[in-house]
């Protein structure tokens, strides 16, 4: 009857029969990930590569849930976005400083010029602009 040592995290569990291995799978006392050295081998494999050991579902754990990317910062980002941190109102003329390679006070200047000539499209830019994302824009070069 052949017998097989256990180990667990370096720590040898002790010399079990195939028999008490199986049972000792299906109660939880064994783990898929530890590790096994048959009688005869010189190699240590993993028990859940023993032939006739079978473990149920529940011994093995769930894959973690995918992991959502993080937002894209300002420098990957290419649209046009808010400045969190260079903001009059809603930091918009920050943002689109930053993106175009400008001072702010030019943006706002520019913007104040368009609002005197069309002052209802600036308006509507103002609100169109709450659907921008916030971006901070303090350590950013600027293109």
């Amino acid at each position: 009857m052949s017998q097989i040592r256990i180990a667990r995290d370096g720590s040898v569990l002790g010399d079990y029969t195939l028999e008490q291995v199986v049972e000792g799978a299906q109660s939880g006392t064994f783990r898929p990930s530890d590790d096994a050295l048959i009688t005869g081998s010189l190699e240590w494999s993993k028990l859940i590569a023993v032939a006739g050991v079978t473990f149920p579902a529940s011994a093995f754990p769930a894959p973690p849930a995918p992991v959502a990317p993080a937002p894209p910062l300002p420098t990957e980002y290419s649209g046009i976005y808010r400045s969190s941190d260079e903001k009059v109102l809603l930091g918009l003329c920050g943002g689109i400083s930053h993106r175009v390679g400008v001072a702010p006070g030019l943006a706002r200047f520019v913007l104040v010029l368009t609002w005197f000539f069309t002052w209802s499209a600036t308006f509507w830019i103002y609100w169109f602009a709450l659907l921008l994302p916030a971006l901070p824009t303090q350590h950013l070069r600027r293109d």
